[in-house]
C-alpha cells in the first residue's frame, strides 16, 4: 500500500484567532498502519509537504495564511483565522527537485535553493533549472496541487480535510446564556431565550451537517450564526 497522507485539527487557541492542524499519518506498521510513513513507504524526511488553507465561505474561497515551517520536518502547522467558519485543509506531499529526472506537465517538485514548490508548464521536462520560466512556474493554488495528482504524477500524496471552526459561535451562545442570568442586553428575558435557543440549534445543525459531509451546507448555517451573534452583540453582554 502506498503512503497515505493524514491532516486534522489539533486545537484552536482560547481567542479562537489560531486554528493547530497536525499530522496525523504516523509510521508504517505492517498490521495498524500501513500508509504510513517509512520503509516500504517514502519516509517524512525525503518529502517536503505543503498545507494550503482555504476558508470555503458562501460568497467565495478566501485562502488563509498558515505561519511560516519547515516544509522538511513539519508535523503542525498554525493557522490565523478571523472567523467561524469551514476551514478545507489541503495537505501536499513531493520529492525534492533532481535535475537528471523528467518532469511532465503539471508535475510539482520543491526545490531547496529557492526555498518554493513548482509546477512543470511543459512535458518532457528534463535538466531544466526551477528559475527558468519557460518550464516551470511557481505553485502556490490548490488546483495546482491537484493537477499534479490528476496528471498521476509518482511520488506525490495528499489530503484533503474540511474543518467546521465554531469557536466564536460558541462563546457567543455562552454569553447569551449567561446573559439571561447577569443581564439582559438591551432585550428582555423572552427573547434571550429564543436567541439563546437558535444558536444552539443552528450549532447542532451545523454538527450534523458535518457528519453528514454536507459542508456547504454546515457553512451557510455557521453564517446564519454570524449574522445573529452580530445582530444581538452577545460578545459585549
Amino acid at each position: 500500500m502506498a503512503l497515505v497522507l493524514s491532516i486534522g485539527e489539533k486545537s484552536i487557541s482560547a481567542d479562537c484567532k489560531t486554528l493547530t492542524v497536525e499530522d496525523l499519518t504516523g509510521n508504517y506498521d505492517v498490521t495498524t498502519n500501513t500508509g504510513g510513513y517509512g520503509t516500504p513507504n517514502p519516509a517524512r524526511s525525503t518529502l517536503y509537504l505543503k498545507l494550503l488553507v482555504t476558508l470555503k465561505k458562501t460568497i467565495g474561497d478566501e485562502p488563509q495564511t498558515v505561519v511560516a515551517y519547515d516544509e522538511n520536518i513539519a508535523t503542525e502547522w498554525a493557522i490565523t483565522i478571523a472567523e467561524d467558519g469551514r476551514y478545507e485543509l489541503f495537505l501536499f506531499a513531493c520529492d525534492i527537485y533532481a535535475a537528471g529526472t523528467t518532469y511532465e506537465l503539471n508535475y510539482i517538485i520543491y526545490d531547496l535553493a529557492t526555498d518554493k514548490f513548482y509546477y512543470s508548464v511543459q512535458g518532457t521536462n528534463l535538466g531544466n533549472a526551477v528559475t527558468n520560466i519557460a518550464w516551470w512556474l511557481p505553485a502556490t493554488t490548490t488546483t495546482q496541487f491537484i493537477a499534479a495528482i490528476d496528471s498521476a504524477q509518482d511520488t506525490v500524496y495528499s489530503d484533503t480535510y474540511n474543518d467546521m471552526v465554531l469557536c466564536n459561535s460558541i462563546i457567543c451562545r455562552n454569553n447569551k446564556l449567561l446573559s439571561e442570568l447577569d443581564c439582559n442586553c438591551g432585550i428582555n428575558d423572552e427573547s434571550l431565550v429564543k436567541v439563546s435557543t437558535r444558536l444552539t440549534n443552528y450549532i447542532n445543525g451545523v454538527a450534523i451537517r458535518n457528519a453528514e459531509a454536507s459542508y456547504d451546507k454546515a457553512q451557510e448555517l455557521i453564517e446564519r450564526l454570524q449574522d445573529i451573534c452580530t445582530d444581538v452583540d452577545c460578545a459585549n453582554c
